[in-house]
């Protein structure tokens, strides 16, 4: 009863969140904020399958264009890590994103919380830039650990469309190579390797309406490192999922 009215409750807060933001969106010079759902196969974060089974992951924004405050969670909807109905993550960010016309920027740190499943509650701070001038949009974000690992995780990005124009025939595409420094693997992994942990692929496709859309998506990743696929029993990941969500406007 109580995942049940857990979720009902949450759904509630996305319905009231994307009516409030549509209206705030009005304004484009102030504080607004958007809003973000996705049912999802699994949580799969970094390589890592969390939650072998379908979860719920809203993620709540406010930002003025440059400085953003983001909650983002994951609620289990399977009994996999026995906390059905509950959140099992719920990440906190506060980041600022300065731009130029060739590169992105983006700094802040990040609140990790485990509030029903065993984890040690953990805070990074990252640095990263994507270089939006050239092919496939190169990017680089480094994530140190400065609590339970004081490690550092590396992802190395690019992306972008096939298939023509977004809007009417295009495919989105993002992949992800993650490597990692030997206390970062240390937690995780209960390794002391400094390796390549991750390789990921995620491709999309957004269907927009206004400020509203939805996005069919389906992954893969596979963990890198002979040690670090050893430490688990779900190396290789496929996953499919639906987002939808409502987006502010930019500057």
């Amino acid at each position: 009863m109580r995942g049940r009215c857990t979720l009902g409750l949450l759904f509630a807060i996305l319905l009231f969140s994307g009516f409030a933001g549509a209206a705030s969106a009005q304004d484009e010079g102030g504080m607004r904020f958007g809003f973000e759902g996705a049912f999802m196969s699994q949580d799969n974060w970094r390589g890592v399958n969390w939650t072998d089974g379908f979860v719920f992951q809203p993620n709540f924004w406010l930002t003025n264009g440059m400085f953003t405050f983001d909650v983002w969670g994951n609620m289990d909807l399977s009994d996999k890590n026995n906390a059905a109905g509950e959140f099992s993550r719920v990440n906190y960010t506060l980041s600022i994103s300065p731009q130029t016309d060739m590169v992105h920027f983006n700094v802040g740190a990040t609140h990790y919380t485990f509030p029903s499943i065993a984890g040690a509650d953990t805070t990074e701070i990252f640095a990263g830039a994507k270089f939006v001038s050239l092919p496939f949009d190169p990017s680089i974000t480094v994530f140190f650990d400065v609590d339970a690992a004081e490690g550092a995780y590396i992802s190395l990005g690019a992306g972008g469309t096939l298939f023509g124009n977004n809007d009417i025939t295009g495919l989105d595409w993002a992949l992800n190579l993650g490597l990692a420094t030997d206390g970062y693997n240390d937690l995780y992994y209960n390794t002391d390797d400094f390796a390549f942990n991750d390789l990921s692929l995620e491709v999309s496709r957004k269907f927009s309406m206004n400020r509203w859309y939805i996005k069919p998506a389906a992954g893969f990743s596979t963990l890198l490192d002979s040690d670090i696929r050893d430490s688990t029993s779900n190396e290789d990941n496929f996953w499919v999922g639906v987002f939808f969500g409502f987006a502010p406007p930019s500057d």
